[in-house]
C-alpha cells in the first residue's frame, strides 16, 4: 500500500475538533456504523463500482475507505487523505490486516493534496465541508481531481439546529444554541448542504441529486449513539474554552443520563443534505 508524500501539516492537536486519540477513534466507529447504510446507498447511486477509482477525502480513520476499497475490488483503486497522521495510522494498520492493496493514504489536507487533475471517477466526503472556515478552495481541489464526468457524492448537514431532545427540555435547547455559536465564533459553515447550490457551480460542478436526510431514534439506538456520543465530548470543551457553562455542561450530561433511561424519549438527528455533484 502506497504512502504519497504531502506538505507539512498542521499540529495534530488541530487537526480535529474532538481530537484524534483512540477515544476518538471508536466514537467515530459508532458514528460510521449509524451512517453505514446511507453511505453505501449514496455510493450505490453515485457510481462506485467494481475497477473503479475513487477518492476519499477527509477520511479520518478510514472506515468509508476500508469498505469502498472493498466496493471497488483488487482492480479499483482508493485514494484516503486526511491531515491526522494518527488517524492515517489507525487506516494503513486495518487495510494491511485486510489485504486492501488498493487502497492508498495520503497525508495531506482538503486543499492542497498529491492526487492528478481528472484522475478519479468519484471522490466521497462525510461532514468534511462543514469544519472548514473556507471550503471553497477544498471543494475546488477535489473537483480537479474528477475526471470529466466525474461525481462527488457527499453527506453534509443541512440544518444542524433541528437536533432536538423529546420530549423537549429547554436545557437542551440551549446546549444546541452553544453549539451552533461555538461554530459561528470559529466562522465554520456548519450547514454546508444549504450552500451547495451556490458553491457548486464555482468549482466546476453541477447538482445532479439533493435529498434531505432526517433521522430519530431512542436510547441506544445508532443515531442516539451517534448524537449524545458527540454532545457528551464536545460539552465539556465547549465549558473549558468558556463558551459554555460548567454547571450547565455537568447538568447537559446528567440530562442525558438520565434520558437513555426514559424508553418514551427521543432524539431527533441534525437534518442532513445527500447530494450528487457533476464535474463538467
Amino acid at each position: 500500500m502506497k504512502t504519497p508524500e504531502s506538505p507539512a501539516q498542521p499540529a495534530e492537536a488541530d487537526a480535529y475538533v474532538l481530537g484524534t486519540e483512540s477515544a476518538e477513534v471508536q466514537r467515530l466507529q459508532v458514528q460510521h456504523a449509524a451512517w453505514s447504510a446511507q453511505a453505501h446507498a449514496l455510493w450505490e447511486r453515485g457510481g462506485v463500482r467494481p475497477g473503479g477509482r475513487v477518492l476519499d477525502v477527509g477520511c479520518g480513520p478510514g472506515f468509508c475507505s476500508l469498505e469502498l476499497a472493498q466496493r471497488v475490488g483488487p482492480a479499483g483503486r482508493v485514494l484516503a487523505v486526511d491531515r491526522s497522521a494518527q488517524f492515517l495510522a489507525v487506516l494503513r494498520a486495518a487495510a494491511e490486516a485486510r489485504g486492501l492493496a488498493q487502497l492508498d493514504v495520503l497525508h495531506g489536507d482538503a486543499a492542497d493534496f498529491a492526487c492528478p487533475d481528472a484522475s478519479v471517477d468519484v471522490a466521497y466526503a462525510r461532514w468534511l465541508f462543514a469544519w472548514l472556515a473556507d471550503p471553497d478552495p477544498a471543494l475546488a481541489r477535489v473537483a480537479r481531481a474528477l475526471r470529466p464526468g466525474g461525481r462527488l457524492l457527499l453527506h453534509e448537514y443541512l440544518d444542524w439546529g433541528t437536533l432536538q431532545l423529546l420530549p423537549h427540555d429547554p436545557l437542551f435547547s440551549e446546549l444546541v444554541r452553544a453549539c451552533l455559536a461555538s461554530w459561528s465564533t470559529e466562522g465554520l459553515h456548519i450547514d454546508f448542504a444549504a450552500e451547495l447550490p451556490a458553491r457548486a457551480p464555482r468549482a466546476g460542478l453541477e447538482l445532479e441529486h439533493f435529498a434531505p436526510l432526517a433521522r430519530s431514534g431512542g436510547p441506544g439506538s445508532p443515531v442516539w449513539s451517534w448524537v449524545i456520543g458527540f454532545l457528551r465530548v464536545y460539552l465539556p470543551k465547549l465549558a473549558g474554552r468558556g463558551l459554555l457553562g460548567e454547571d450547565e455542561a455537568r447538568a447537559g450530561l446528567a440530562l442525558f443520563d438520565a434520558r437513555e433511561h426514559d424508553p418514551h424519549t427521543r432524539i431527533l438527528a441534525p437534518l442532513m443534505g445527500e447530494a450528487i455533484l457533476r464535474r463538467r
